[in-house]
């Protein structure tokens, strides 16, 4: 008998050694032995013995596992490595783990997997429990999974599968996911979340599925102080990092409508919307542009102090934010509203942290409508 199941039995004798006080209470005072076994005690009493019948049973957050029966081994602090080819595809470390036969099935619990790729870089994978098939190379982690890159980048999901053969990690579209990349004084901060992501270990892409959102602070030691640590928040239905590159493209899904077939960025004094968007996230010393925006730009001024009340607007087929100053250049065919004004021009520059605006080639400035909000 188990430590568990001795206090259990300890709890059952005490109760029952109150039962039999409490008959010989009851009898000496002439009433019903009925009162002793109310709802209450009954309810206690069924609870108990529930508790004994799942005792010695198993449990897990994963699917499909045959804990009916018991498993034909059992191993702590266990260790296995799967190898194709002459190769190591994978090693993982658990504090337990489960074998049954036939299926050639292992759970494990309080997994550390270490995957390899062709260049010998390693991805680590945390979680709570694992299942893998010793015939097979595909692995699944399940619970509090936490993934480490091994440029930094961090990710957490409740779910992650890692196909060895493709070296990609996968994460269906029902999980949410947050990661980010590098933080620390020289570097900007980059973080992400979405429904469902894909990387694949070799080309070192991060696709983010659904709903995707990336928060971007520059670090910069110009411009304004709310800009030299400006957040930037994107907005779109799909997003692909390219780790190598260091770049994100945004993107919208084609079933969308025209009209919501956009997305969004917001920062702390514009408003801006697009068909595309590439977001550069290297070191800003490196970086001319830190954000491109292409096709039907829409940008709409806001005063800071006042979030609500719009300054001007500007509609473009091209903007580049400016990774040193607070310009904004904005080409192919810009205009700018304000005040009941328009201005076009070859390219129209805004400063952001002043009302100056400098027009390229100007060749119209009239009284016109601005664009709707």
């Amino acid at each position: 008998m188990s430590a568990k199941n001795r206090r259990v039995a300890l709890i059952l004798i005490f109760f029952l050694l109150l039962s039999i006080a409490g008959l010989a209470f009851l009898r000496l005072k002439g009433l019903p032995a009925g009162l002793l076994f109310n709802q209450s005690n009954r309810t206690i009493a069924q609870e108990i013995s529930r508790y004994l019948s799942l005792a010695d049973k198993s449990t897990s957050i994963i699917p499909g596992l045959p804990l009916a029966k018991p498993p034909s081994y059992k191993a702590e602090n266990f260790k296995y490595i799967s190898v194709s080819e002459g190769r190591k595809i994978w090693k993982i470390l658990s504090t337990k783990a489960l074998m049954y036969n036939p299926e050639r099935l292992v759970h494990a619990r309080q997994v550390t997997a270490d995957l390899y790729d062709h260049e010998g870089k390693t991805t680590i994978i945390i979680g709570d429990e694992a299942k893998y098939f010793f015939n097979q190379s595909d692995l699944e982690i399940f619970g509090n999974v936490h993934i480490l890159l091994p440029d930094g980048f961090e990710i957490q999901s409740p779910y992650v599968f890692y196909s060895a053969h493709q070296q990609h990690i996968k994460i269906p579209l029902e999980h949410e996911v947050q990661g980010g990349g590098k933080q620390d004084a020289q570097h900007s901060i980059l973080e992400f979340k979405s429904h469902g992501m894909n990387y694949s270990m070799q080309s070192g892409l991060i696709s983010l599925l659904d709903r995707s959102e990336v928060t971007f602070l520059k670090k910069s030691s110009s411009g304004s102080e709310d800009q030299k640590n400006e957040k930037t928040l994107i907005e779109s239905d799909q997003s692909i990092i390219d780790k190598k590159a260091q770049n994100i493209e945004f993107r919208m899904r084609e079933n969308r409508s025209w009209k919501d077939r956009f997305v969004h960025i917001t920062q702390s004094s514009l408003l801006t919307r697009a068909r595309k968007v590439r977001l550069n996230y290297g070191e800003t010393k490196q970086l001319v542009n830190y954000l491109i925006a292409h096709e039907d730009i829409l940008i709409k001024e806001r005063a800071p102090r006042d979030q609500d009340q719009l300054l001007r607007y500007a509609t473009a087929g091209r903007a580049e934010f400016n990774a040193h100053s607070d310009k904004v250049i904005l080409f192919q065919f810009p205009q700018l509203y304000e005040n009941g004004d328009t201005a076009v021009g070859d390219s129209i520059i805004l400063h952001r942290n002043s009302d100056v605006v400098e027009i390229i080639n100007s060749n119209a400035f009239s009284e016109g409508n601005r664009p709707k909000k």
